[in-house]
């Protein structure tokens, strides 16, 4: 698919959608992909680790996610809260 093409699809959605691309296949690197295209409410949440800042997570339907981090030494879980965004979910 060329840069155009893609670009005059996605006009079609408003400008502040995220875009989430999932790919299925590890292999090959780089070809002319056909894609699928779905609008999804998904999940999110956001959260800062000991290890990486501004974290985000998006699921299924889960009205958490399970943050696990360290503190003191000691492994925690803590379950963050999610909230419901709409997604633009290509999958190539």
């Amino acid at each position: 698919m060329k840069n155009k093409d893609l670009q005059e699809f996605l006009k079609q959605y408003p400008d502040d959608i995220e875009v989430l691309i999932t790919r299925y296949d590890g292999f090959e690197m780089c070809a002319d992909w056909d894609f699928d295209c779905r609008k999804a409410s998904l999940s999110y949440a956001t959260y800062t680790s000991k290890y990486e800042s501004n974290m985000e997570e998006y699921d299924f339907d889960k009205t958490s996610i399970d943050f696990v981090d360290e503190v003191n030494g000691k492994k925690v879980i803590v379950p963050v809260p999610t909230t419901k965004k709409d997604v633009l979910i290509l999958d190539v």
